[in-house]
């Protein structure tokens, strides 16, 4: 595995990879808030207009910094920078 690129912010990412990490990021405040009562009126595009902004929030937390890397079957993936050991022991395993 090699790393491609590292320590990217949220905003820097490309278009369709900020996208995906909305769309997951939505996801997981619509399970972290299912039994509040403020936010069961909530539409997907609220909940995907606050995850936006939660991750620019959070993009110059070095944890929330992302890296592009490449497996050593030409497959790339975007992944939080501090699991690239993660990746590199998914990849010794065969995981992908």
């Amino acid at each position: 595995m090699k790393i491609i690129k590292e320590k990217i912010k949220f905003s820097d990412l490309p278009k369709e990879q900020k996208n995906s990490e909305i769309y997951f990021e939505a996801i997981h405040l619509k399970e972290i808030f299912r039994d509040e009562e403020s936010w069961k009126t909530c539409t997907d595009k609220e909940y995907e207009k606050t995850a936006k902004q939660w991750l620019i929030a959070d993009e110059d937390v070095e944890e929330r910094k992302y890296s592009l890397i490449e497996y050593k079957n030409g497959k790339q993936k975007w992944i939080f920078s501090k699991d690239t050991d993660y990746e590199q022991e998914n990849e010794r395993l065969g995981i992908y």
